[in-house]
């Protein structure tokens, strides 16, 4: 698995899998990402992310296609900061009510 996408029809919400390349030889390890593509290419409203073994993400993927989820085309382009020292994400803030914007790193980064 290098990427997946998987979508819940009833919600819209969506987990992206894709794998760490940076452990992928010595111990193969996949970032899942759930979140929601944002209108008007506006960043996409991550909610939550994990880094699990392979063997992991290929289970939790077969689950979710087993609940329904569908497979979908990627929904979401990760996008860089102008000096790409992470990706620009935006997230909701269910307590104060408010969006924000926040960058994702790669632990080192």
């Amino acid at each position: 698995m290098h990427e997946g996408w998987l979508v819940d029809p009833g919600t819209n919400w969506v987990w992206r899998f894709h794998r760490d390349d940076k452990a992928w030889v010595r111990d193969p390890k996949v970032f899942m990402d759930r979140g929601m593509a944002m209108p008007d290419g506006q960043p996409p409203l991550l909610k939550e992310r994990r880094h699990v073994p392979q063997e992991d993400a290929e289970t939790i993927w077969r689950n979710l296609k087993s609940m329904g989820w569908k497979r979908s085309e990627p929904l979401w382009v990760p996008q860089q900061n102008p000096d790409h020292s992470g990706l620009i994400c935006s997230a909701y803030d269910i307590d104060l009510g408010i969006s924000h914007y926040f960058q994702v790193r790669r632990h080192g980064e």
